[in-house]
């Protein structure tokens, strides 16, 4: 069963129009922000939405007051769908909390939280809808970090796009959260010539490079810095055994080796956690599982591929990139 999200941003606040980043600062909206908001309620006072949520952030609580005060409608706040905590940056100029998000990914802000663990946060709400409002059309107010998660979680857009994208202001955005649903991740194919390959599917396929991955001495994968070429690492004696290449959701990771050309060495799934332990559940006696954890599965079948089975939202990443191992040229 589905649930239909719809999701709007807080209406405009002081903060805004002075250009600050609020994060877990309360802000009241302007003027403006309260006119907005009003508007918001005619927008969606008549197309179905059963239940609003919130974040209990200032500005998006008066968002929902003014919105659907007099509306029959249940409201719910829930602190899960906050924006992302600048922690000692909150409140401080926009331009300079949100000069290269990127590198806060990962890295979270001094006293606060980063990216991916705010969109994390969100995350849970996400997966608390079920079963409760599954079937129904709810909308959400929010922030930044909670429609990052909807995409990434959603969609399956990786959060290094959506930490570069020039934000845009709609009317709404529309989601559907089909607990039951999957989708093929990644392909892995073992290729004679990982260079000429890279070439071709680049060239065939307009695919971006994620990375390039070599085994050193330590028997570990280690990933060559983007800005590093292929020449650099064969004049400092590397061999790369791996190339990862995205085009839109799908991730092909190529494997330079011996096999036939084109065999397929493993296929990535993204399904949601209860879906990854049915199949655990199921998987015969004797089956060489390599990785087990609720949000993870990856086993051998039979006939030699590899399943790596993922929840969604859990983006492509080289093992260095995820192990912070990194080739030094």
């Amino acid at each position: 069963m589905t649930i239909q999200i719809v999701f709007e941003t807080h209406s405009i606040s002081e903060d805004n129009e002075r250009a600050l980043a609020s994060g877990w600062h309360h802000s009241r909206l302007s003027d403006e922000g309260r006119q907005l908001a009003v508007e918001l309620g005619r927008r969606h006072g008549h197309d179905g939405i059963q239940a609003v949520f919130t974040s209990d952030l200032r500005r998006a609580v008066e968002t929902a007051e003014i919105a659907f005060g007099s509306a029959a409608i249940p409201t719910f706040q829930d602190w899960r769908l906050r924006e992302c905590d600048y922690g000692d940056h909150n409140g401080r100029p926009r331009a300079e909390v949100h000069r290269d998000r990127r590198a806060r990914l990962d890295t979270p802000y001094p006293g606060g939280e980063s990216w991916r663990q705010a969109v994390r946060r969100v995350r849970r709400f996400l997966d608390d809808l079920s079963p409760r409002w599954e079937g129904a059309r709810v909308l959400v107010i929010g922030h930044i970090a909670t429609r990052w998660a909807f995409e990434h979680y959603l969609n399956n857009v990786p959060l290094e796009v959506l930490a570069v994208e020039t934000f845009t202001w709609q009317p709404g955005w529309e989601y559907t959260s089909d607990r039951t649903s999957f989708s093929v991740r990644h392909l892995a194919l073992v290729v004679p010539d990982l260079r000429a390959a890279e070439r071709f599917y680049q060239k065939v396929f307009g695919m971006d490079l994620i990375g390039r991955e070599a085994v050193l001495g330590d028997g570990l994968w280690y990933t060559l810095p983007l800005a590093r070429q292929w020449e650099e690492a064969d004049a400092a004696g590397i061999d790369l055994g791996m190339v990862a290449l995205r085009k839109d959701r799908l991730v092909l990771a190529l494997f330079g080796g011996d096999a036939p050309p084109g065999q397929i060495y493993a296929i990535g799934l993204t399904m949601p956690a209860a879906s990854i332990a049915d199949v655990r559940d199921r998987l015969p006696d004797g089956t060489r599982v390599s990785a087990s954890s609720p949000n993870h599965l990856e086993f051998r079948d039979p006939y030699g591929i590899a399943w790596q089975i993922s929840i969604p939202g859990s983006e492509f990443r080289t093992t260095g990139d995820w192990s912070g191992r990194w080739i030094q040229l």
